[in-house]
């Protein structure tokens, strides 16, 4: 039974994406945990969790959806090369389903 039980979580914790995707809404809270229903507010907020993701040993791929609507970026955004992951692991960034996110 105890073999079984480590087997099971095993297989769950490799075959699981333990990164996710994250999403950003302009009406969401960068409080929030970037999942579907609980979107973060900007871009920025969502690079900084995939950066500090990655400095914690996290390598894998990861999608961030931008939900429809207005963000406003007064002072840019910068990404490094970090930031757009790795062949195997890549950092996408791209528009949720069939919205419009206008930048």
């Amino acid at each position: 039974m105890t073999t079984r039980f480590l087997t099971l979580i095993c297989s769950m914790f490799l075959c699981s994406n333990v990164f996710g995707d994250f999403y950003i809404d302009p009406n969401g809270n960068d409080n929030a945990a970037g999942t579907k229903y609980a979107p973060f507010a900007g871009i920025e907020r969502a690079r900084d969790e995939i950066r500090k993701q990655r400095e914690n040993g996290n390598k894998d791929a990861v999608t961030v959806f931008l939900r429809g609507g207005t963000y406003f970026l007064p002072n840019g955004i910068r990404f490094e090369a970090k930031d757009s992951g790795t062949e195997s692991a890549p950092v996408e960034y791209r528009a949720f389903e069939n919205e419009k996110p206008i930048l």
